[in-house]
């Protein structure tokens, strides 16, 4: 009688695993056919010099007023960085600049209806 009991066991946790799979097979289905998903809002920041150079190894910073800040990062060749975040209005931090080139103290913000901030830096 026992070893009946423990293969009923056995069946059961089978059944309930085969249930669980299928059920996170059915999610990642329903995730794939959605295509109105909600995707964050992309900010774009563009830093140049006064030559209008684009301006790589920026390291740039977002930060909301009370709910802190996303980590930073840095341009690219192109002199753009961008963040996937939901929408709100940001402030910038510039936190480092390359050699040659003037730190920004201050901080900055999106233009009014605008996910895209250029900023240009000032040689020394």
């Amino acid at each position: 009688m026992k070893n009946y009991r423990f293969f009923y066991l056995i069946l059961v946790l089978i059944m309930a695993l085969s249930v669980c799979v299928s059920c996170n097979n059915q999610n990642i289905n329903d995730n794939q056919d959605d295509d109105t998903s909600d995707t964050e809002p992309k900010y774009t920041i563009i830093v140049n010099d006064e030559l209008g150079k684009p301006v790589a190894n920026v390291e740039v910073q977002i930060c909301r007023d009370s709910f802190g800040c996303i980590l930073p990062k840095r341009t690219g060749s192109d002199g753009a960085v961008t963040f996937e975040v939901e929408e709100f209005a940001y402030s910038v931090y510039i936190l480092s600049v390359p050699d040659g080139y003037i730190p920004v103290d201050d901080a900055l913000s999106f233009p009014e209806n605008s996910n895209t901030l250029n900023i240009v830096l000032k040689l020394k």
